[in-house]
C-alpha cells in the first residue's frame, strides 16, 4: 500500500510540474533575461544578431521544443565564455541538444539563469524574481 501511495504521489507530481512547465512564458523570460546582460557579456557578432534574436525569442511558445532549443542554443553562442561560471557552458548545450518535453527546456532555462556570472547582470536585475514569475 505504501508503495502505490508512493508511486501514485510521484506521478501527481510529475504531472503538476509538466502541467506548470507548460504555462511558462518562456519567450518574455528569454528576452527579459537578455535585456539584463551587460553588453560585455556578449560577442561582437550579438549586434548584428540581436534585433532578429530578439524578436523570435518574443514569440516563442514553450510547446515549440525545437524553437525554443534554437533559440536557447543561439543565445549561448552569443554569449562569451566568461558570462558563465566555469563548465556552466558545456552542460547547457548538452541539455537542449534533444530536449524531450516542456518541463526540460525550463529546466535549461533555470541552469542557463543560475549560471551567468553575477557581474553579468545590469545593476537591479533580480534573477530569482524571474525565475519566481515563471513558477520555476
Amino acid at each position: 500500500m505504501k508503495i502505490k501511495l508512493s508511486l501514485l504521489l510521484l506521478l501527481l507530481t510529475f504531472m503538476a510540474y509538466s502541467v506548470q512547465a507548460q504555462n511558462v512564458d518562456i519567450g518574455k523570460a528569454m528576452t527579459e533575461l537578455t535585456s539584463s546582460l551587460k553588453p560585455e557579456a556578449f560577442k561582437g557578432s550579438w549586434k548584428k544578431n540581436k534585433d532578429s534574436w530578439m524578436e523570435q525569442a518574443s514569440g516563442l511558445d514553450i510547446s515549440d521544443l525545437s524553437g525554443v532549443s534554437s533559440q536557447m542554443t543561439g543565445l549561448l553562442s552569443n554569449l562569451k565564455k566568461s558570462a558563465f561560471k566555469k563548465g556552466v557552458q558545456k552542460g547547457l548545450l548538452k541539455q537542449l541538444a534533444t530536449p524531450k518535453n516542456a518541463a526540460e527546456l525550463t529546466e535549461a532555462f533555470k541552469s542557463l539563469v543560475n549560471g551567468i556570472d553575477p557581474s553579468m547582470f545590469v545593476s537591479g536585475f533580480d534573477r530569482g524574481g524571474l525565475l519566481k514569475n515563471l513558477g520555476i
